[in-house]
């Protein structure tokens, strides 16, 4: 009797143990942000205008431009932006061949063959002028964008001469379809009275592939049914490359409506103690981003987030940095804590915690990854003598303006 007592024990407290231990998942978590421009322009010189010209620039009529946090000056803007709609090529039909084998148990080759697919690319020529004074924000981090510029160029010549090397691959041209192309004048202005900013290219491209045949005419036959998508590109893609020049132009000047994306962790283990409150945070977090809007204060909306940032750093200091069971639920009541705070522009309170915590191996990655965007994001707002990510404006959004932001990876807080 008493064995069996024992066994319950045992069994007891090792269900207990295994409530504790908490699993999470990931959650994207959503906030409206007005982006920071390269350049500060004193806020009463804010005007501005777009010109559109080419031979295409007639397909890009419909399209509202807008330079967020400005004023429209036909007359004499501060900057303008000349966007050259010119031309239209569709490049020459690529035919490509595959060898394929297969082999036995033993390994021995039983049959070989030849698949063959076929693909075309369209490409919309565009090119935007920018023309205005110059101010630039100059932030030099310790991993600067041209290193990891860098790694991606050498790792992208990688992936190339691996595909060059495979024997089984091969790529030729084909006389079916020459390149074709309707090319006008690309220019900005003749004659301005500002100066030159930058010229940016904005082509658009529309590309098509067949899947793989045994017969190349059956491969062929597909991408003439195709093909037509690459004709109807030339009256769609005007428009496209309007919207991303104005994209590129309020990255240079203006204040454009960001969705700033980040994860949440939320906790799976319905068992454990916290997981009703923890997830009640994290509910509570992603209703109230929701109210935040790219061009209005708020002043008045930080303070509801206290007592989540409270909840979460109260968690985190509660369990001990040795104890290797919670360590997961330590990691990501550290990682909710310093998003929230860092999505407030609570930077200097971001980056004391994360200065507090470099030593930590559970948590130096995560401290180094929030600090270096806080401090980042911080001299950019003292650079542009504003206090957070928002403008005061009656402006709506336009169709189409709101862009999503890049979310960064907390890789060891969810499970799979």
């Amino acid at each position: 009797m008493k064995r069996i007592y024992l066994v319950l024990f045992v069994l007891a407290i090792a269900i207990s143990s295994e409530a504790q231990k908490a699993k999470f998942k990931k959650k994207v978590c959503s906030v409206q942000k007005a982006g920071l421009p390269e350049n500060l322009i004193d806020s009463d010189a804010r005007t501005y205008n777009v010109l559109v010209k080419g031979a295409y620039a007639a397909n890009a009529e419909g399209v509202e431009t807008r330079l967020y946090g400005w004023e429209k000056d036909q007359d004499n803007p501060t900057a303008k932006a000349v966007v050259s709609i010119y031309g239209f090529r569709i490049g020459r039909l690529q035919k490509s061949s595959q060898k394929k084998e297969k082999k036995d148990k033993d390994g021995k080759v039983t049959d070989k063959w030849t698949e063959y697919s076929y693909s075309n690319t369209a490409t919309g020529l565009a090119t935007l002028y920018v023309y205005g004074p110059e101010n630039k924000f100059d932030y030099k981090s310790k991993k600067t964008d041209s290193k990891q510029k860098e790694k991606a160029e050498a790792k992208a010549e990688e992936e190339k001469a691996a595909l060059e090397a495979n024997p089984f691959l091969s790529s030729d041209d084909v006389e079916e379809a020459e390149a074709e192309e309707d090319i006008g004048v690309d220019e900005g202005l003749a004659d301005s009275e500002l100066p030159l900013y930058t010229k940016i290219n904005v082509n658009r491209t529309k590309e098509i592939s067949t899947r793989n045949y045994r017969k190349s005419s059956d491969a062929y036959n597909e991408y003439k049914n195709k093909v037509d998508q690459l004709y109807d590109f030339k009256y769609a893609y005007p428009e496209a490359a309007l919207k991303s020049a104005m994209s590129s132009f309020n990255s240079i000047y203006g204040f454009k409506p960001l969705l700033d994306r980040f994860y949440l962790s939320e906790m799976k283990s319905d068992k454990h103690p916290e997981y009703q409150t923890w997830n009640d945070a994290v509910e509570a977090t992603k209703t109230l981003f929701k109210t935040f809007k790219f061009n209005k204060s708020i002043d008045e909306k930080v303070k509801k987030f206290d007592p989540i940032v409270e909840y979460f750093m109260g968690q985190f200091k509660s369990i001990d940095a040795k104890d290797k069971k919670q360590k997961k639920i330590r990691r990501a009541a550290f990682t909710n804590a310093l998003e929230i705070l860092n999505s407030l522009d609570r930077h200097d309170d971001a980056i004391a915690i994360c200065e507090e915590y470099m030593d930590d191996k559970k948590l130096n990655g995560v401290a180094k990854r929030i600090k270096n965007r806080s401090e980042k994001t911080k001299a950019h707002l003292a650079f542009l003598q504003m206090s957070q990510r928002h403008i005061d404006s009656d402006e709506e959004i336009l169709e189409g303006d709101l862009e999503e932001g890049e979310l960064s990876e907390d890789e060891e807080v969810a499970d799979n």
